[in-house]
């Protein structure tokens, strides 16, 4: 389900190597990559982005 939305969404602007939907947990809940994006492990990278993002939010919640 998740899947064929992200690829449509993908097929809009095929200059990006995929698209994913991540959890807070830097697992991914449906993915869609290109060949393009399947060799650059973007899968690494959403986890370590997921990972800096939930560092800053806990951050902005200790120091307003």
């Amino acid at each position: 389900m998740f899947k064929e939305a992200l690829k449509r969404s993908w097929e809009k602007d095929r200059r990006r190597p995929g698209r994913a939907d991540d959890g807070t947990d830097g697992i991914a809940v449906d993915k869609f990559f290109s060949d393009a994006g399947r060799e650059a492990n973007l899968d690494v990278a959403a986890a370590e982005f997921t990972s800096l993002v939930r560092s800053a939010s806990r951050t902005g919640m200790i120091c307003p």
